[in-house]
C-alpha cells in the first residue's frame, strides 16, 4: 500500500475515534443536525463588524470536543487544510475597505474587523461541522436527514456522492502510480498531460462507479432505503431547545 493510500485510510478511519458513551452521541441524529443548523444560522446572523458577539459562540465547539473527547490532532489537521481558503478571502478585506468605525468607544478599520470576523466565523463553522461529521459519519448524516423528513432522493444522492469521492480518490492514486512507473524521473504530473490525466480519471471513475452500481442492484439495492423513524425523546428535545435559547441569547446580547 502506498504512503498516500495509507494516509487516506488513516484519515478516514480516524472519524470513529470518540467517546461512544457520551450523552451527545446517544441523541437522535436529527437532533444533532438541528443543533448544527441552528448554530450555523446564529453565526450567519451576526453582523460583519460585531466581533465580540462571536466570542460566546466558542462555547459550543468547546463543549462538543470536551463531551466527545475527539482527537484534537485530527481536527486541527482538517482545519489547517481548509482554513487557508478563508484566510485568503479575509485578507482581501483590509485592502478593499479603508473606512473606519467606532466600536465601543474605540476606532477600528472596517477592513480588519471584517477580516477578523470572517476568520472567527470560518473557524467556528468548520469546527462544529467537522466535529459533528466525525461523530455522525455519512450513515448518521443520512439517518438524520431521514428523521427530518428530507426527500429520500436527496438522501441517497448525498450518500452516493460521498461514496463516489472514495472511488475518485482511489482511481486518482492508481493513475498517479501508473504515471510514476512510466516516468520515474518526473516529479508529479507534467502540465502537458494534465488534460489527458483528468479525462482518464473521469472515464475510469465513471466506469468503476457503473460496475459498483450494477453490483449493488444485483444484491437488491433499489435506491430507496426504508427504515423506521426514531422519535425524539426528552434528551433530544432538551438538546434542541437548549440550542435555540443559546443562539437567541447570543444574538440578543
Amino acid at each position: 500500500m502506498s504512503k498516500q493510500l495509507e494516509k487516506f485510510a488513516r484519515d478516514h478511519f480516524s472519524e470513529a475515534t470518540f467517546n461512544e458513551n457520551a450523552w451527545l452521541v446517544r441523541r437522535n441524529e436529527g437532533a444533532k443536525l438541528l443543533m448544527m443548523v441552528i448554530f450555523l444560522l446564529a453565526i450567519a446572523s451576526v453582523g460583519k463588524y460585531e466581533v465580540l458577539r462571536l466570542v460566546p459562540l466558542i462555547l459550543l465547539p468547546a463543549w462538543i470536543g470536551f463531551e466527545l473527547e475527539l482527537p484534537k490532532g485530527a481536527l486541527f489537521k482538517r482545519l489547517l487544510l481548509l482554513e487557508p481558503m478563508f484566510l485568503v478571502v479575509a485578507l482581501l478585506s483590509p485592502l478593499l475597505t479603508q473606512e473606519t468605525i467606532t466600536y465601543y468607544g474605540l476606532t477600528f478599520s472596517k477592513g480588519w474587523l471584517i477580516c477578523l470576523s470572517l476568520m472567527i466565523k470560518s473557524t467556528l463553522t468548520l469546527s462544529v461541522v467537522l466535529q459533528v461529521g466525525m461523530m455522525m459519519g455519512i450513515e448518521g448524516l443520512c439517518s438524520g436527514l431521514r428523521v427530518l423528513r428530507v426527500p429520500s432522493v436527496f438522501v441517497e444522492l448525498t450518500a452516493l456522492t460521498y461514496r463516489y469521492l472514495f472511488v475518485l480518490s482511489e482511481e486518482a492514486l492508481s493513475l498517479s502510480r501508473a504515471y510514476k512507473l512510466r516516468a520515474p524521473k518526473m516529479k508529479g504530473v507534467h502540465f502537458t498531460t494534465w488534460g489527458s490525466f483528468a479525462g482518464q480519471l473521469i472515464l475510469r471513475s465513471f466506469d468503476r462507479a457503473e460496475r459498483i452500481d450494477r453490483a449493488m442492484k444485483m444484491r437488491g439495492f433499489s435506491g430507496a432505503k426504508t427504515q423506521e423513524y426514531k422519535r425524539f425523546n426528552l434528551g433530544d428535545w432538551v438538546l434542541v431547545v437548549s440550542m435555540v435559547f443559546y443562539a437567541a441569547a447570543v444574538l440578543l446580547m
